[in-house]
């Protein structure tokens, strides 16, 4: 178990992170707690909970950086989803962050091989004291040795209850299930002995285990899970095809379909496998699902050149919604990237060749509809701009409509004390400044705020766009023709591409990643 505490921040920005995160389908919120009216899954913004925050925090001014941001990370999937928070709670209690009324986020992430979540609060506890933050990290270490060697014991023996429910037909079974638990486990004499971080925290009499494989394998036969292992087949055939490497193949099937493979013998040259389904519960010698030859049977680097464009299908397939980032993070190891609608070869030779037509378009249709899911429209005409902007149908991306009414009644005044107030250089470059963007529509002009991801039809909030287009604001010169307007597209922006992206998430728990800062990325929303 790592806890990492993570920078601090006046702005709150590890909101708009994991919130970006669950809009990209790779983490969920867990809880929340004591936010007032905000204090439910579903009625909130992330500008919402920034503001709480923020708020909360203001009852201390000397604190400049409130933001409290904390992972806490297990190794592979050796923790469950509740013992992660009841883990944490217990942490927060001992750091001085469990104080009733204190406000808490903690998130969910799915996006690595680790298990681990993500919590925010502020530094300032309810009665505007600042918590103690001196020696923290020594400190952190301290109670997290302390929590593990209270709970060490008792985890275990959970952890074995746990196990005892899979249906497993051997005992290399059943201890193949703990080590993705993190345990080690050995047979001395008629013990089956549990250990973990050096020492032993359980031993189980061989007998009673026998007994329960035994009881096991009879149940296995009066249930006929045929049908099952032909899907575990297919899917391992499929996800080999797509990976390039043993440890690609398990990370995909285990954040995909929670499955986990156990190899046998040396890394590099194993001699079997054991395949456990945490779904359904049940663990196979990987024999009975698919030889050991044929599932670790990847191509060649020259192979993989050759059929570049068969593997982009087949990715494209089994993940529909792919763009051409995602599609280059598994490019890496075939030595080719995409660009532009343009195949590159980096390797024997560079070289580049156009991707088929009907991929480019699959791509640039997957680019532009990720850039639509990342806007917050407050009202249907919003949305159906934003569809028409981007050329797609309403059933291409599924934007929610979010009720920000009252904080979108403010930023209107404010674009109207714009339009109407400022002198000076053209309009819309003081507006690009600000961090808004303009697009024209036929006699209708768009204004985008990038940040938030709002977006305004001047028109239908009685703004004359006329201004944007003159520079001498004196004048009263006509909208200029649409051949002869420069439009700042916000498509030009490629969300989640630039620092902020999910991928700048260091894998909790991995020593090489430690060093990566993410109050570096931007904000999200």
């Amino acid at each position: 178990m790592i806890a990492t505490i993570l920078p601090s921040s006046s702005s709150f920005h590890a909101v708009g992170y994991n919130e970006h995160k669950v809009a990209q389908g790779s983490a969920r919120l867990l809880e929340i707690k004591n936010f007032g009216p905000f204090d439910s899954f579903t009625n909130y913004t992330p500008e919402d909970l920034v503001a709480y925050l923020q708020k909360y925090s203001s009852s201390n001014e000397r604190i400049q950086k409130p933001q409290f941001h904390l992972a806490i990370s297990c190794k592979g999937h050796e923790y469950s989803e509740e013992q992660l928070v009841e883990f944490a709670h217990k942490y927060l209690d001992e750091m001085g962050y469990g104080m009733d009324g204190q406000p808490l986020l903690i998130y969910l992430h799915n996006d690595t091989e680790n298990l681990h979540i993500h919590i925010i609060t502020s530094r300032i506890d309810p009665t505007g004291k600042k918590i103690d933050h001196n020696h923290e990290r020594r400190r952190s270490q301290a109670v997290i040795d302390k929590l593990l060697g209270q709970d060490a014991v008792q985890k275990c023996k959970e952890d074995i209850e746990r196990a005892k429910e899979y249906s497993c037909t051997k005992i290399s079974q059943f201890r193949a299930l703990l080590s993705t638990m993190g345990y080690e486990s050995y047979q001395w004499q008629d013990q089956l002995v549990v250990k973990k971080g050096g020492s032993v925290k359980s031993r189980l009499p061989l007998s009673d285990i026998q007994t329960l494989m035994i009881e096991n394998e009879n149940r296995r036969k009066e249930i006929d899970d045929k049908k099952r292992r032909m899907q575990l087949r297919s899917i391992l055939q499929k996800y080999r095809d797509i990976s390039s490497s043993q440890k690609d193949l398990k990370k995909e099937l285990s954040k995909l379909f929670g499955i986990d493979l156990i190899f046998i013998g040396p890394s590099d040259k194993p001699t079997g496998y054991i395949l456990i389904d945490h779904n359904n519960k049940k663990v196979y010698n990987g024999s009975q699902i698919l030889r050991l030859k044929d599932l670790l049977n990847f191509t060649s680097q020259e192979e993989k050149i050759k059929e570049i464009s068969s593997f982009i299908r087949k990715l494209l397939d089994a993940n529909p919604n792919y763009t051409a980032y995602d599609i280059n993070k598994k490019l890496r190891n075939r030595l080719a990237y995409i660009r532009k609608g343009v195949l590159y070869h980096t390797s024997p030779s560079e070289k580049k060749e156009e991707l088929d037509e009907d991929i480019r378009q699959k791509l640039d249709h997957n680019f532009r509809t990720e850039i639509v899911k990342t806007f917050r429209p407050a009202t249907t005409a919003e949305r159906e701009l934003l569809l028409q902007i981007y050329k797609l149908k309403d059933s291409d991306a599924d934007i929610p409509l979010f009720s920000i009414q009252d904080k979108r009644d403010s930023d209107i005044t404010r674009l109207r004390e714009l339009f109407t107030l400022y002198q000076g250089r053209t309009l819309r470059d003081y507006l690009k400044e600000e961090g808004y963007s303009t697009k024209r529509i036929g006699d209708r002009v768009v204004v985008f705020d990038l940040k938030l991801k709002r977006v305004y039809d001047l028109k239908s909030y009685g703004i004359n766009p006329e201004k944007l287009y003159v520079k001498n604001h004196s004048a009263n010169y006509p909208l200029k023709d649409k051949k002869t307007a420069i439009d700042v597209l916000p498509d030009k922006i490629n969300p989640g591409r630039g620092s902020a992206y999910s991928d700048r998430e260091w894998e909790v728990g991995t020593e090489k990643d430690r060093d990566n800062d993410l109050s570096q990325g931007g904000v999200y929303y």
